[in-house]
Order: structure tokens, then sequence, then C-alpha cells
């Protein structure tokens, strides 16, 4: 399953660029898709890739992309717990739009003709709704396929209960050829806490986790002016996030401190419309590129989503995490793991406050020049370094045939 053993599968022409498709399914948040934009950038970046980015959100057109990145949206699912997902938005059964988004996304695949695919996350796609593309591209002998995990899934008993079931852990034996983890194992090794089987673990690639900087230009630190920064609440998507920006609002109101909360397009009309009454509290309800807001910060109260957890982190912003605790555990065991290495600071849901959240925002706090040293950040080049040893070995391997 390692790229030598597959490489002379892989099609790629001399002649076109490298064509790479990546799946997130989308059904809660807006993190899958976001992650997966990062990725495809730097492939575009530096190897000049054509990608299509398949998505669970029709927020994902929302983005702005450049030349040679696309996206096709996908009729929306929903989270109902770990394990139950229903329609988002259309009237039908689950069956009958499972069945639409499996074959929406075999036309495009099958058309689209990738050389490699990334799937993140969901080893068979939500429902199982990627089995037959899988299978088919995986058959076809053309493509090279990856299964692209953050840094944590979960806590370690949900995970063995929920996730490492046997039609996943059989998918990842039978149709991938690389399970790439896109974190550092120093931090939370996801091998060893979550006791993978020996042949999936030797599978298994850190990345180390993705750079969100990494491309990108030099940002502006005077489109705030000194003194007037606000401090900043994120909630990721929002469909979760009410009560932490609502005590957000009631502590920035304590000292009349100016507050701009960041809802997501997923937090309800109403909760959004109680929050804008705030004489302190701006709401933005859908930032498409957050990172200048970030910049441009006193401090940041957020949830613990991987992608705005190392923003914060490259950016060196002074960061309260305040993590989502269920239906996953995942951004707990994030956040307790940064914060013993001082990169962040926690606070337990269970203990939030207003009281709380203002002595932090009061408070001075040091802060970092971006990513330490001591964080494997450089996701983004092992990616495209796995990609170009991939063509370049095809291409070798043609004129050697030639």
């Amino acid at each position: 399953m390692s790229i030598e053993r597959r490489v002379s599968r892989v099609a790629v022409s001399t002649s076109e660029r490298l064509r790479v498709a990546l799946y997130s399914h989308d059904t809660c948040g807006l993190g899958h898709f976001r992650r997966n934009l990062v990725i495809a950038r730097a492939l575009r970046a530096h190897l000049g890739a054509n990608v299509l980015l398949l998505s669970g959100i029709r927020e994902a057109g929302s983005f702005p992309v450049e030349k040679g990145i696309d996206t096709l949206h996908l009729p929306a699912l929903t989270k109902i717990d770990n394990l139950n997902y229903r329609p988002r938005r259309l009237e039908v059964g689950l069956e009958r739009l499972v069945r639409l988004r499996s074959e929406t996304l075999y036309a495009a695949l099958m058309a689209f003709r990738p050389d490699a695919f990334i799937v993140d996350n969901v080893p068979r796609g939500a429902v199982g709704e990627l089995e037959k593309s899988l299978r088919t591209l995986r058959s076809g002998g053309h493509t090279y396929t990856v299964l692209g995990l953050r840094d944590v899934l979960d806590a370690p008993e949900n995970v063995q209960r929920e996730w490492l079931k046997p039609e996943n852990l059989a998918a990842i034996r039978d149709l991938y050829d690389s399970v790439w983890v896109y974190g550092d194992p120093q931090v939370y090794d996801v091998a060893n806490e979550y006791d993978f089987p020996e042949d999936i673990r030797r599978s298994i690639r850190f990345t180390g986790y993705l750079h969100p900087l990494a491309d990108r230009e030099p940002l502006d630190s005077t489109l705030v002016r000194a003194g007037e920064e606000p401090d900043i609440c994120v909630v990721g998507g929002g469909h979760d996030g009410e009560e932490l920006a609502t005590v957000f609002a009631d502590a920035c109101a304590v000292d009349h401190r100016p507050g701009m909360v960041l809802s997501g397009p997923f937090m309800g009309e109403s909760a959004t419309r109680r929050l804008a009454e705030h004489p302190e509290i701006s709401v933005r309800r859908f930032v498409p590129d957050p990172i200048p807001l970030y910049h441009g910060a006193r401090s940041i109260v957020s949830m613990g989503g991987y992608n705005t957890v190392m923003e914060l982190i490259a950016l060196g912003q002074r960061a309260l995490i305040v993590p989502r605790v269920s239906p996953r555990q995942e951004q707990l065991v994030r956040a307790t793991a940064l914060s013993e290495r001082g990169l962040v600071d926690l606070l337990h849901p269970d203990e939030l406050s207003p009281e709380r959240i203002a002595d932090w925002l009061r408070a001075e706090h040091q802060t970092h020049t971006g990513a330490p040293a001591s964080l494997n950040m450089d996701g983004l080049s092992a990616i495209v370094q796995n990609l170009r040893h991939l063509v370049d070995r095809y291409q070798a391997d043609t004129a050697l045939a030639g």
C-alpha cells in the first residue's frame, strides 16, 4: 500500500497536468472542505495540478479558488449523531439521497479520471457513498488512492467502537494505497492511540500539520489601527456554537470591549440576531478567508477545530480554545495536547462562563511568532513531495519501458 508498491499503476500523462480529486463528506460544519482546499491550493501552486474538490456543502462554491481548481457540491446530508445522517434540505428519504450523491460522485470521477484521489476521514464515504467509485478506480489501475486523516479522530474508546469497524478496516485494506495523517506523532500518535492493526499501521504516513500560511502573501498588519483590535469569537460552521458565542458576547459587555463573532453559516437566524443586539458585538456570518481577521485581532476565543487551531498557531495569535466535547471528543483531545505544549490556552466547556472569558480577555498572555520549531507543520510540503515522487517514478518507468 506504499507509493513504491503501486506507483507504476498511475497513468499520469507527460502531456497533461496531474489530475487530483479530493472528497469531503461535509455533514457537520466546514472543516473537512477547508482542509481539502488548503491541500488543493498547494498542489496547484507547486505541481500545477488540476484539482477537483467534491464537497457535501453548497458553501464550497463560495470560497475563492485559483485557476486550475474547481468544486462540485453534492445535495447535503447532515449528521444527527456519530452514526446517523439525514437529508439537510431535500425532503426525500436517506436512501434516495445517498444514491443520488453516490451516482453523482461516480459520474464525476469517471469523467475526470484523477491520477490521485484523496478521501478525507471516511474510508467508504458518508453512508458508504464512495464504495462504487473507489472499487472502479481501483480496478481501473490508473488512480492512486489516499485516505487522509486529521491529527485526531476522536477519543480512543469511540474510535474503537465506531470507526474501526470491520467494513472500514476492509475498505482501507482493499481500496487505498496509503493513509496520510495530517499531524505530528510527537503530539498525538493515532496508530498507537487507536491500536490500528499492524498491516494498516504500515500504510500510515504522518505528513505533519498543514500550515495554512505556507503559500500566502505576507499579511497586512495595518488593516486594524493600534488600540482598536477586537477580540474575536470563532465557532466553526456555527451549528452548535450559540452557547460559546453568547457567553463571549456577555464577557465583552462586562468591560465594554469591542468584540466580533464569526458565527458560521449554520448558526440559526434567531441566534445570530440576538448576538447582533449586543452593542459591543459585530457579527460576521460567513467569512471564506478569516485569516486577515485573526491577524488583526487582539485575541481569539474559539472552538477547537483542526483548521482554525492551525491558523491561530501559525499566526502566533493568543487563543483560548473551548472545544466541542459532543458528539465527538476530537477537539478536546487536540486542545489538551496542544495546551500541554503551551501553544494554546484551554477552557473545558463545563467551566464556561462570562466571568471566565472576561478574566482571560483581560489577562496579558505571551504570544509566539508563528508555528514553533517543535511542531511539525510541513504537511503540505510532504503531500506535494509524495505526489511529485509519484509522477517522477511513473515517468521514469515509462521511459524505461520505451
